[in-house]
């Protein structure tokens, strides 16, 4: 039977902030052993994060019957080219404030630890389909702070660290002990709040189109699962390695791991057209 003669407290996160349309990379860069002190072993980080800024694109109109992003026939598709904004018959909407998930606290936890928060939401007004059109424009969570209206109605946003121990045995190797990933999850969504001359039919729409909306964005949601799932389980079956370089090689299957899950997210926004093949059209 080895013997252990050490043990390292290693912490880990990834972190990447990819947007639908565009992706970028932000990876902070490892610490190396023995820079960081925690516990009774070093800690090694980097940071994880992204959001999937999907649905319904605001300024245009979706086919809802191809599962891919070609887009109609010019002559059945509305005019898509932003307006300005004109006097709303109703309410002011307020631009939305998405609160983005952070990195679970994974000290003293087991496994794999999820946290899914409650919806948020953001409230928009109007009567009819191009005053909800415009005020989502005007409120919905940006993808750049600059932009000047937002592109999608949605966001869903991830966040996943990971954790674990390594002990070194009697003939060298060391193992991973006591692995622990943490996937955090947060996702906002237009709230209407129609008035009383609001059209009824048009109430009607908008609860299927949020029912769908809700739909595609929580196959985001389970992809994120499934990665977080995955990657406990090559934290469990990691093989024993060198100590020199067993924190590499298991930040490389994580990251791994990581790269994968965004092509997942992204291919699954281009197979639904961003919601739109699963009913997740703004009302017209």
């Amino acid at each position: 039977m080895d013997i252990i003669t050490t043990i390292e407290y290693i912490t880990g996160s990834s972190f990447r902030h990819i947007r639908t349309s565009t992706s970028k990379l932000f990876c902070a860069s490892l610490v190396l052993l023995g820079v960081l002190v925690y516990l009774n072993g070093a800690a090694l980080f980097a940071q994880q994060f992204s959001e999937h800024a999907s649905a319904t694109p605001v300024t245009l109109k979706p086919t809802a019957s191809s599962a891919t992003m070609t887009p109609q026939p010019v002559a059945q598709q509305p005019d898509t080219t932003p307006q300005a904004a004109t006097a709303i018959s109703t309410s002011v909407c307020t631009p939305a404030t998405y609160a983005l998930p952070g990195a679970l606290d994974l000290i003293g936890t087991s496994g794999l630890t999820e946290t899914v928060e409650p919806t948020q939401t953001y409230s928009i007004y109007g009567v009819n389909g191009a005053e909800l059109r415009q005020q989502i424009q005007a409120c919905a969570p940006r993808e750049r702070s600059g932009d000047a209206v937002a592109e999608f109605t949605a966001q869903t946003g991830y966040y996943l660290s990971w954790q674990y121990d390594y002990a070194m045995r009697g003939d060298g190797l060391c193992t991973v002990a006591n692995p622990r990933v943490g996937l955090h999850v947060a996702m906002i969504l237009p709230d209407w709040q129609p008035s009383t001359d609001a059209d009824r039919s048009l109430v009607t729409k908008w609860r299927t189109f949020i029912e769908n909306l809700t739909v595609h964005e929580n196959g985001h949601v389970n992809l994120d699962r499934e990665y977080a799932r995955q990657m406990f389980a090559d934290l469990q079956s990691f093989p024993a390695s060198s100590c020199d370089t067993i924190q590499q090689s298991v930040n490389a299957i994580m990251q791994n791991n990581i790269v994968r899950l965004n092509i997942a997210n992204d291919q699954y926004d281009a197979a639904t057209n961003h919601g739109a093949t699963q009913g997740a059209v703004i009302p017209q």
